[in-house]
């Protein structure tokens, strides 16, 4: 009897093979990373699906460009709302 999985659905995972592991059957977005750029004297860019625990534990998922302060001086942290350019925020 085989187990109602996403992994033997989509064929990465055969019960009936030795090894019954397939590493080849991987699909190459899964195995994406997201991307992480710092912006000079401005916030760090993150490209691609992130989780996000906030200190009161409030989670929240983001996709695409999330953009996170690194001035302090945001007032919608942990995400950036350009206030680094009033503050003239500069790389050390």
């Amino acid at each position: 009897m085989k187990a109602d999985c996403v992994y033997l659905k989509k064929k990465k995972i055969n019960a009936e093979n030795r090894p019954w592991i397939d590493i080849h059957g991987a699909d190459l977005e899964e195995k994406e990373l997201p991307t992480v750029e710092v912006i000079k004297n401005g916030p760090l860019k993150i490209m691609g699906k992130i989780k996000i625990i906030k200190e009161e534990g409030q989670l929240s998922i983001k996709e695409g460009e999330t953009y996170f302060c690194r001035c302090g001086a945001s007032l919608k942290k942990p995400y950036c709302d350009g206030t680094h350019r009033e503050v003239d925020f500069k790389d050390s």
